[in-house]
């Protein structure tokens, strides 16, 4: 897909089977009718897999076989504790656990550390999970008999592809500023996190939903 969106075609082996599906019901219903809510079916099952990716922190690919995502770096979580210590005015981290919240103290008070070493990657906001659940940035099209999913959240494609960014003085000063941290590196990793994937698990249960469609338009 092209601009800043960032999307995957519903394509994988089970799609040829659905294709016969479809050419063995076609004389017997209108063809662009079971096409499109093939279509449908395939998108939901899909885009209900990419979802989990989120809370499972990874995701399946086509062959079965899981692949966890990157935790967050030591910098991410140095960079949002320092964002704490500036909005209470300096002080000390009271980190806590899995279940706890991490929090800065300081004489402007308490203010609660957004991402920690316990925190999910991708789900500091929720906007791009949202997303794909048909919220802003969503987006649908169909070539023909194909269909395309995606969003145009604009840091989508970074943590989906991966990037290495490179860091200038300006970037310095702004982090700088807004956390109190200064960073030394010249350049920022970030590791691919594919959120948007079919996996093998999806690929199946999709032929299998759009099958029982078929079948029980011609009962």
């Amino acid at each position: 897909m092209v601009g800043v969106v960032v999307g995957m075609r519903i394509e994988f082996d089970g799609v040829r089977q659905v294709a016969s599906l479809v050419g063995r019901y076609g004389g017997l219903l209108s063809r662009a009718r079971v096409v499109r809510e093939c279509n449908r079916l395939m998108e939901q099952v899909v885009l209900r897999e990419c979802v989990r990716n989120f809370e499972r922190q990874g995701y399946e690919d086509r062959f079965g076989a899981f692949h966890r995502w990157a935790s967050l770096s030591p910098v991410t979580v140095l960079l949002s504790e320092g964002a704490a210590l500036r909005k209470v005015g300096g002080g000390r981290v009271r980190r806590g656990t899995a279940t706890t919240p991490t929090v800065a103290v300081g004489a402007g008070g308490r203010r609660r550390v957004r991402r920690t070493q316990h925190s999910k990657a991708l789900l500091d906001t929720g906007v791009l999970r949202a997303s794909l659940q048909g919220g802003h940035g969503f987006v649908r099209r169909e070539f023909g008999d194909a269909l395309e999913v995606g969003t145009r959240i604009p840091y989508a494609r970074v943590l989906q592809e991966g990037a290495v960014v490179r860091v200038t003085d300006r970037m310095r000063r702004g982090l700088y500023a807004r956390t109190g941290v200064w960073v030394p590196a010249r350049r920022f990793v970030i590791p691919a996190r594919p959120f948007l994937v079919v996996s093998r698990h999806a690929g199946e249960l999709a032929v299998r939903v759009v099958r029982e469609y078929l079948e029980g338009l011609v009962r």
